[in-house]
């Protein structure tokens, strides 16, 4: 069920008709005269905007434990109904999504395209992973044909919607049956609050427990937009699989280290390359490198710990293994890391190669980041 946003005009004689209610409610003396069960009608109408929802719960929380649990009960129940039904049109919009993505990118390229991208590919790999790459290369040579790539193969999730508007009208429907669904979770919440205050009121919130938090669901949804215009992009199952894999882990990584591992990986899907899988146990690895360095006052794959000499024993500590290592200095986030590692013809000849796994790992303003078969 997908909620219809009614007229302005509408929403705004209402919230008048609600607003001159209330006001002569309040005029009124004793919390018996205000009409709970009107107020609750017009909460549940779904016809309100946020400032006659706000004045129309706060007239019905102003009675009481009674009006709480009013607001509560009625309030979860909607909720609970509205949530579910969101939650399958949000999947069912994302399937759809999710087809059509791919046509746009096809469309773009139109016959032409795919021999481009080879060319293009090509160019690249065969100066990237050469023994004589300079920086000078990689910003006149490497860098414009990046560019191209990106031109060709980044689509957005408003190309989606202009190539298939139903698409883009389902969209702003979601958006808003999403905000109404948040707001009907902030007024279950207050009516909690004032059902806290009492014994009675609070055996009926153990009883009751909250309707599930719809507050993550838009997040989710610009979230699986972007992976899906990134998956359109031709790759194997194994490379979108990782994808996805990498936005879900959360222990052993952290959000800037995992945002420098899905930049590189966008980087390795415009050229062809697989994908690398976050490995916890290698930014777990990095992580503590990172730190040595800092606490140690070095700058080396080298290090001066015992048993850490060696980035190879390092993984080996963690639990894992690794091949390759880079390291950087002064960088506040993982897109200024792995723009540093670009530059640097040894770094950069690591981010281009034929690995399975990496790890990157962040302590203040020192990085490492570690590779895997």
């Amino acid at each position: 069920m997908i909620l219809r946003v009614h007229g302005v005009a509408r929403i705004g004689f209402l919230a008048a008709v609600l607003a001159s209610t209330i006001a002569q409610l309040s005029a009124q003396e004793g919390s018996d005269a205000v009409d709970v069960a009107g107020l609750m009608r017009q909460i549940r109408s779904g016809q309100l905007d946020d400032a006659a929802l706000d004045a129309a719960a706060d007239a019905v929380l102003s009675t009481g434990e009674a009006g709480a649990r009013s607001l509560f009960h009625t309030v979860r129940t909607d909720l609970t109904s509205r949530g579910k039904a969101l939650r399958k049109d949000v999947g069912r919009f994302v399937r759809d999504f999710g087809r059509a993505a791919p046509s746009v990118l096809a469309a773009r390229l139109g016959r032409d395209g795919p021999k481009r991208l080879e060319v293009l590919r090509e160019e690249i790999l065969s100066r990237s992973r050469s023994g004589n790459l300079t920086k000078d290369e990689v910003t006149a040579f490497i860098d414009p044909r990046v560019a191209e790539l990106r031109e060709l193969l980044t689509i957005r999730s408003a190309d989606v919607f202009e190539r298939v508007p139903k698409l883009g009208g389902t969209y702003s429907e979601l958006t808003l049956d999403a905000l109404r669904v948040e707001r009907l979770f902030d007024l279950q919440e207050r009516a909690e609050l004032v059902l806290l205050r009492t014994e009675t009121g609070a055996r009926e919130i153990e009883r009751y427990p909250l309707a599930e938090d719809p507050r993550g669901i838009l997040v989710d949804l610009e979230r699986d937009m972007t992976r899906l215009c990134w998956t359109a992009v031709p790759m194997g199952a194994r490379d979108a699989r990782v994808l996805a894999d990498n936005e879900v882990i959360q222990e052993g990584v952290v959000p800037e280290e995992r945002e420098g591992v899905r930049i590189l990986n966008e980087i390795r899907v415009l050229v062809g390359l697989p994908v690398v899988a976050i490995d916890p146990k290698l930014c777990n690895a990095s992580r503590d490198h990172s730190k040595d360095m800092v606490e140690h006052g070095f700058f080396a794959h080298v290090s001066p710990v015992p048993g850490k000499e060696s980035f190879g024993q390092r993984a080996a500590l963690a639990g894992t293994s690794a091949s390759a290592e880079n390291i950087a200095a002064g960088q506040q986030n993982g897109a200024g890391a792995i723009r540093a590692w670009w530059y640097s013809p040894g770094h950069h000849r690591n981010m281009m190669g034929g690995h399975r796994r990496v790890g990157l790992g962040q302590h203040r303003t020192h990085w490492t980041q570690m590779f895997g078969g």
